[in-house]
This record gives structure tokens, C-alpha cells and sequence, in this order.
């Protein structure tokens, strides 16, 4: 085994007076060599242009420096290390571990990556080059540490399984890099052989918001580990798109649409994440998927079914069917919650494209009062948008209600998983939180309501749901909910009395440890009848200028330092008054 380092400029790697010691790396007579290019400069390093090379490893560390890989391909035994510079595909990189320490791959539509082990983010996404990269011979992809999973950005790229493969423990992400679409292919369509590649139970295929990605070539592929699409993702009419039958996801994403060209029975499930996605069967023929938790503002478009008088639409035996007279033309199964809707709730319209548009008119969202919305927030009004549309999408994100006995803000303090989750609360309320017994908002207690009125507890029906639809009218009544303890508690913050004392905090269900800490004595607010906060910044002026908060400063230090909690209640007198507690030594406020 010998070591070689690049010596020259532009040129030949096949020209011994380009390396030094003056020889040839790799081929017949050096298969286990190192080649080292690191000289300065600008340069391009032709390989695999004349014959097909063998080599043990390279390490490419020149920032100016590109390795050009031709149409007869580069063989690494062990490793290229991209720790710099650029490693442009005209042609096959077989064989050994391509590590991405720094460097960038461009490609041209020959390039190939046959039986290599990616090590490191591969990012397809950050240059200006398109074309087509194809993975030949179960190329595998994981993280810089070796171990996690790896991963591919893709933009601009078609990235093609060149023949039956497994693939797994990676993720292939579509992103807005330099451009803002690509494709995922499996096999070449113009090659009569039809290829499978399945995806594993690690593998993910991310399509993100703003982007639009397709599925396409001329073969299957077996879902079993997760497609998420955020953007715009369309199965192309020669892809079969099959899920694997003990796992597999496919989820439409909040403002995602999924799109499959051919008319086609879609075998597996469609997830929706919120009330904005959108499911689009652009053929003509018989149509269909299993749908789960389709809601209201979630959208079927039809394109290949013209809209007319002869279509109907009917709810049977937990599915949606579509009829064209009396011939079946869509036919989809409802899972999760959408399973408790009727006929009633779905309607049929015509889309921009005289295509036909299938969506729920009522249901889950019966919750949502447009015009209290509209009359609250006059910017909505101003430019005409669609009010329930505008809640889904937006509203809640930045706080708006719903109606007048939801508050957004109250049931995402009061229910940090649904925080966490970044769960649309009035949907998750509708479809979980009823049930589980979480109130709405701070005017609305829903075990007071259903205490009140057993009929409504004896229906099993959305207590809110039937307020606003009935019982406001009849003149049921509504009572305030207690917001209940939410994290860690402050032993001195006395909740009932500290919510008492500032409505505002308990209307927003934010918990009342949590809301003094975080902003409670900026303002002020004492956290129980025992502690000035005023009277303990005032008595000591360093405490104040520190900007700490007071109340953990007397848990942690003050009482210690013998500094008093408030005119009302002095440490002192209450240690020497109870020798026990000064004997135990405990917080004398806190005893």
C-alpha cells in the first residue's frame, strides 16, 4: 500500500507527473493505495474518464479542489473522505464508505452511488446542479456518527432506486434548497424489468411545506416506515404505492396535499393531521383509500370525475361512497375519529377543474362560531377568508377563539401535551378532550354542565357541542371551570387565592406557579397572603437591582439570611416563638 498526494492543477489523474512521488495511485498496481488531494488552488482531478479505477481510500481536503468521478467509475475499498472541496458524479462511485466531513456532491444524470455506505448528511439540495442520482446494490445512508440513522436532502433531483432494494434507518427529505421540487423514483420507466424497494420501519420520507415532489418510475414501493407530506407530493400513474401490511404510514401534514395521478384504490391508510390537507385522485375510474381522522376542512378532489347532477354521496357501513347513478366511482373507509359521521355531513361540489370536490359540511367542527369569529377579529373579515379556514390554519396558532366559551390560550396552558404536540386544541378537544373531561376554556366547566343537565350526559354527546346548538337557546346556563395545577408547584404560591386575586391569569388557565415566576412579580403580585413581593425588592435593594425573583430568592437564600418575607408575617418572631421548627431548620414561612 503507498500514499499519494495531488501535485498539480487541473489534469489526469492516469499522469503520474500529477502525484506525488511520481506514480499512479490505485489500479492493478496499487488497489489498497491512499490518495491524498489537498494542494491549493482551483482545480479538477479527472478519474474514471479512461479505464475504471480500484482504490483503497481518498481524502479529498482542498476547498478549491473538485473530484471528477467519469462515465467508467471510481471503486474505493474502504473510504472517500468529502472532508472539502467538491465530488462531482459524471459516472459510478462503487464500493466503501463516502464520508461527509465538509465537502459537497454535485452529479450530472449518470451518477451513481453503487454499494456505498453514506456516512453523514448527503445533501442534494444546497447546489445548483440538477440531475439524477442512482442507488444501486443497497446503499445504505447513516449519520456522521456511524450509527443513527442517516440522512438525504433532496431539491432538485431525481433520486432513483436503480434496482430491488431494501432501504432503512434513513430519511430522504425534500426540501426548499436551491430549488424547490425533485422526485423519488423506483427503477427507470423506460426499463421493462419492474423493481420493488421497500421501505423499513426506520425509513421516512419528509416532503416539506413549499415544496413539490413526486413518486414516479416504473415499479413498488412498500411502505413500512413513514411518508409525511407538508408540501405537495404526487404519486406518478406507473408507481405502485403499496403499505406494508404490519406497518407503514402516510401522512397528510397541516396545508399538505397528496396527489395520485392514476385512478387507483389507494390499499393503504391516509392519515390527516389537521382540518387542511387535502387528498387528490386526478384519473377517472373507481377511487379510493382508507381515510383516518379526515375532519372538517380536510378535502377530497375528484379531478377525474366531472361534476354533475347524477352524483350522490352516502355514508354506509363506516364509509364514504361516491355514485355516479348507480355505479360506485369513490369509495373510502373512515378510521379514528371521523368514524361518527353520517350522511348529511358530506358534500359534493365542483373544484377549479370541473373535477368534483368531496368534504364534510358539518361534523367535528360544529364547535367553531364563524360569526363571533369574524366579528372578533375584523382583519379576517377585511380580506374575506374563509373564517373556519383561517382558525385552522392560523387562528390558533396565534391565539384566537374559537367561539365564546373556547379559549385557545386556556386549553393549551392547561394541557401542556397538547402544547407539545403542537396540536390544534379545539380539534383535539373535539375529538379527545370532551371525553377526557378537559374544559374549554375558564367559562365552561364541562362537570358542572353534565351535572346540571344529565340529559346530556345520558346522550354521550360534546357538552359544548350541544350548548351552543341547543342549550344556550333553551337557556341552560354555563358555569366557570377551576384551572387545575399544571408542572411544579411552588409550596408558597397559594393557587386558589392567587387566582382568585387575578381573574385574568385563571381566564387564561395558566397555572399559578408558573404565571407568578414567569411574570406575576414583575407586576407585583404577591403569591400568597404572607409574601410582599413589593415589601421584599424594597427591603433589600440587592435582591432589586439583581432582578431576580424575590420568592425564589427567599426560598433559596433569604429566610437563611434572616430577611423577612412582609410586614404581616415575621421569621423571626415565628423561630423563636417555635424552637422546634428553628431546631428543624425549615423555612419558618413555609411551616
Amino acid at each position: 500500500m503507498a500514499s499519494a498526494k495531488w501535485a498539480a492543477h487541473n489534469g489526469s489523474w492516469y499522469v503520474g507527473t500529477n502525484w506525488l512521488p511520481g506514480a499512479v495511485p490505485g489500479g492493478a498496481a496499487g488497489p489498497d493505495d491512499v490518495a491524498t488531494i489537498d494542494a491549493a488552488g482551483y482545480y479538477t482531478v479527472s478519474v474514471g474518464n479512461t479505464v475504471a479505477t480500484t482504490i483503497g481510500s481518498v481524502n479529498l481536503n482542498a476547498p478549491g479542489a473538485t473530484l471528477e468521478v467519469s462515465n467508467l467509475g471510481l471503486t474505493v475499498k474502504t473510504a472517500l473522505a468529502l472532508n472539502s472541496g467538491k465530488l462531482l458524479l459524471r459516472g459510478a462511485l462503487r464500493g466503501g464508505s463516502l464520508v461527509m466531513n465538509g465537502g459537497v456532491v454535485t452529479r450530472s444524470n449518470a451518477a451513481t452511488l453503487d454499494g456505498v455506505r453514506v456516512q453523514g448528511t448527503l445533501d442534494l439540495a444546497s447546489t445548483s446542479s440538477y440531475g439524477q442520482l442512482t442507488l444501486l446494490n443497497n446503499t445504505s445512508f447513516v449519520a456522521s456518527d456511524g450509527t443513527s440513522p442517516g440522512m438525504i436532502r433532496v431539491g432538485g433531483t431525481a433520486l432513483t432506486f436503480g434496482d430491488s432494494s431494501q432501504f432503512d434507518n434513513a430519511s430522504i427529505n425534500f426540501v426548499a434548497g436551491y430549488y424547490t421540487d425533485g422526485s423519488l423514483n423506483v427503477g427507470d420507466i423506460r426499463n421493462t424489468t419492474s423493481k420493488v424497494v421497500t421501505f423499513g420501519k426506520n425509513a421516512t420520507l419528509n416532503v416539506a411545506s413549499n415544496v413539490s415532489a413526486r413518486l414516479g418510475g416504473k415499479g413498488t414501493l412498500v411502505n413500512g416506515g413513514a411518508i409525511n407530506v407538508a408540501g405537495t407530493l404526487t404519486v406518478s400513474a406507473l408507481l405502485n404505492l403499496t403499505q406494508a401490511s404490519q406497518s407503514g404510514t402516510l401522512t397528510v401534514q397541516s396545508g399538505g396535499t397528496l396527489i395520485f395521478a392514476a385512478p387507483t384504490v389507494y390499499g393503504g391508510t391516509v392519515a390527516f393531521k389537521d382540518a387542511t390537507a387535502k387528498l387528490v385522485f386526478q384519473g377517472s375510474g373507481v377511487v379510493g383509500a382508507t381515510l383516518k381522522d379526515f375532519q372538517n376542512g380536510d378535502t377530497i378532489d375528484l379531478q377525474g370525475l366531472s361534476y354533475n347532477a347524477s352524483l350522490s354521496v352516502r355514508v354506509q357501513g363506516g364509509a364514504v361512497q361516491v355514485k355516479q347513478g348507480s355505479v360506485l366511482v369513490g369509495n373510502f373507509q373512515l378510521t379514528g375519529g371521523s368514524t361518527a359521521y353520517t350522511t348529511g355531513q358530506f358534500s359534493l361540489a365542483a373544484d377549479k377543474s370541473s373535477g368534483t370536490m368531496l368534504r364534510i359540511t358539518q361534523g367535528l367542527n360544529a364547535d367553531f362560531d364563524a360569526a363571533y369569529y369574524l366579528a372578533k377579529n375584523p382583519d379576517v373579515a377585511a380580506v374575506g377568508i374563509d373564517p373556519l379556514q383561517h382558525y385552522l390554519q392560523y387562528g390558533w396558532k396565534e391565539g384566537r377563539d374559537p367561539n365564546a366559551y373556547f379559549s385557545t390560550t386556556y386549553y393549551l396552558n392547561q394541557n401542556p401535551d397538547v402544547r407539545a404536540a403542537r396540536l390544534n386544541p379545539l380539534l383535539h378537544f373535539e375529538t379527545y378532550g370532551w371525553h377526557e373531561g378537559r374544559d374549554p376554556g375558564s367559562n365552561f366547566s364541562l362537570g358542572k354542565y353534565l351535572a346540571a343537565y344529565p340529559d346530556v350526559k345520558a346522550a354521550g354527546i360534546d357538552p359544548l357541542q350541544q350548548f351552543l346548538a341547543n342549550g344556550l337557546a333553551a337557556g341552560r346556563s354555563a358555569s366557570p371551570a377551576t384551572p387545575h395545577a399544571v408542572g411544579a408547584q411552588d409550596v408558597l404560591v397559594d393557587r386558589t387565592w392567587y387566582l382568585a386575586q387575578h381573574p385574568d391569569v385563571a381566564a387564561s388557565g395558566e397555572d399559578a406557579s408558573a404565571n407568578y415566576h414567569r411574570v406575576g412579580w414583575k407586576l407585583g403580585y404577591n403569591p400568597d397572603q404572607l409574601f410582599d413581593t413589593t415589601y421584599y425588592l424594597k427591603m433589600n435593594p440587592d435582591v432589586a437591582a439583581a432582578k431576580v425573583d424575590p420568592l425564589t430568592h427567599f426560598e433559596i437564600y433569604g429566610y437563611h439570611e434572616g430577611r423577612e418575607p412582609s410586614l404581616a408575617f415575621s421569621d423571626k418572631q415565628y423561630l423563636a416563638h417555635n424552637a422546634d421548627v428553628a431546631a428543624a431548620g425549615v423555612d419558618p414561612l413555609v411551616h
